[in-house]
């Protein structure tokens, strides 16, 4: 069986397993589970699944069938806006304190993920995906660089900023050309921003 794209289906693999394995020491170490935290926790879990996804797809399109291709194309791109809606949700919970505030937070960034998952399904065009994830990693830096006297906020500027700059990267707005280059660096430079959020999650 050849490997199709064997570089980007390796770097999915790579940053899929440290997503899982983030995902589940955030379960085992911290104490108190609240609904922020265990939400990072199922966010990095969703992010896993999308690359792993990701990787079966770059690495085994040639054997895979058309409904199974577009399945993995369908199911990958969902799981990342999942991803990213659900760790803003879990930032913004964590960083208010007025519990009343929640749900209103919940709403805004469940309407935002409809739309943009309403986008992508009716065009199958992963512009939207970007934007969905794109808009999520914003929010996040911004809000988080409004609260810099919570000791979380360091880290999440940082996985916020490196999120930032591997996406760009992916687009080829910071690298000349666009191809399977930029999905590995994408995924490689993923990798510290996604322990940032780790971080994160164990100080909140």
């Amino acid at each position: 069986m050849l490997i199709n794209e064997w570089s980007t289906g390796a770097t999915d693999a790579i940053l899929a397993t440290v997503c899982l394995v983030l995902a589940h020491r955030i379960k085992q170490r911290c104490i108190t589970e609240t609904p922020a935290v265990l939400n990072i926790a199922r966010s990095l879990a969703l992010c896993g699944v999308a690359a792993f996804i990701g990787g079966v797809r770059h690495g085994f399109a040639p054997q895979l069938s058309e409904i199974a291709y577009a399945c993995a194309w369908y199911s990958s791109y969902l799981f990342i806006m999942m991803s990213g809606t659900l760790m803003l949700w879990s930032i913004l919970c964590g960083l208010v304190g007025n519990p009343r505030y929640h749900r209103m937070l919940g709403a805004f960034c469940l309407f935002k993920l409809a739309m943009c998952g309403l986008w992508f399904l009716k065009d199958a065009d992963a512009m939207w995906v970007a934007v969905s994830w794109g808009l999520d990693i914003v929010f996040i830096g911004a809000f988080s660089a409004a609260k810099t006297h919570h000791p979380a906020c360091r880290w999440l500027i940082a996985g916020a900023a490196g999120s930032l700059v591997a996406g760009l990267i992916q687009c080829g707005w910071l690298v000349g050309i666009v191809g399977p280059l930029n999905n590995d660096l994408f995924h490689l430079l993923q990798i510290p921003a996604v322990y940032a959020f780790y971080a994160a999650a164990l100080v909140l």
